[in-house]
């Protein structure tokens, strides 16, 4: 993940292959949106720590691609 420059918002940078994201269909670049609907515009460090909270649940994931939204629910494996 990475911070998109003068903004709060993330973008993914890179995906593990076969990880919970690659397989729901996240792709590098999307910017993400929310997590369990909760706003994701509060930094990295605010994004790692919701990720973190839903450690092996499932992860509702907002993301914006080329100006529209998707949402995908992700199995969480991992906490990386």
């Amino acid at each position: 993940m990475s911070e998109i420059q003068g903004d709060q918002r993330i973008a993914i940078s890179r995906l593990q292959v076969e990880g919970p994201a690659y397989e729901a269909g996240i792709q590098a670049g999307d910017i993400i949106v929310s997590i369990n609907h909760e706003e994701a515009n509060e930094g990295i460090q605010n994004t790692r720590e919701l990720i973190r909270n839903s450690y092996y649940e499932e992860i509702m994931l907002t993301v914006e691609r080329d100006g529209e939204y998707f949402e995908y629910s992700i199995q969480s494996r991992s906490c990386n």
